[in-house]
């Protein structure tokens, strides 16, 4: 990833925060402390890639990259109000990525992308086509080769949206903000259907009845 970046003429300002091993929805660690939200220093910037959220938010750099497996990138941009993108596994390569640590196996590959952190999508956009591509490394099937954009009416999009993630509460002002885009992208011809995965329960999801739990 650092090596394509400078190939394409970025300036590598450096490395930014992470909870130890990268293994946490905040931003602390014993050897650098806690990240603060620049939003609100009482509030964290999220995690794991929570430091670089923290960089992009206060414009101390226009990019970022972090990695994610269960939402190390989203959880932080949607802390700080900034975006982020986890690609199609494969998409970017994972060399050099710790964890796992060299010489062990890699065990959660499936689950691990590097990907993009950025104040605008054309940024993200930009910075995935600068990233993407396999390194001959990957172990996976290589996804497709990134094609250009090609935009599509609204009326050929096919949208589902909820509030309702199986018994997890959902703030008033979030449900009223996805009821509100909801309505404006059906307005603007988007076919929107509310709905959510059938049988789907958050409480029997972390007491691990579904095998496995959070």
């Amino acid at each position: 990833v650092v090596a394509r970046l400078r190939a394409a003429g970025a300036i590598l300002l450096g490395k930014t925060n992470l909870p130890e091993l990268a293994m946490d929805i905040q931003t602390d660690n014993a050897l650098f402390g806690a990240t603060k939200n620049p939003w609100s220093a009482a509030h964290t910037p999220g995690g794991s890639s929570g430091g670089e959220a923290a960089a992009l938010a206060a414009g101390m750099t226009p990019l970022g990259v972090g990695s994610d497996i269960g939402g190390s990138v989203r959880i932080p941009a949607h802390y700080t109000g900034v975006l982020a993108l986890k690609p199609t596994q494969g998409r970017v390569s994972n060399a050099g990525h710790i964890p796992p640590l060299p010489g062990t196996v890699n065990a959660i590959r499936h689950l691990m992308a590097c990907g993009p952190m950025a104040r605008s999508v054309a940024d993200l956009r930009l910075a995935l086509q600068v990233l993407a591509g396999p390194d001959g490394q990957d172990l996976g099937a290589a996804p497709p080769p990134l094609e250009p954009h090609r935009p599509r009416p609204l009326t050929e999009l096919r949208l589902a949206w909820t509030d309702d993630f199986g018994g997890l509460p959902v703030t008033a002002d979030i449900g009223a903000a996805l009821g509100k885009l909801a309505d404006d992208l059906a307005y603007a011809g988007c076919r929107i259907e509310r709905a959510r995965p059938p049988g789907f329960d958050f409480e029997d999801l972390e007491a691990g009845r579904y095998g496995h739990s959070l």
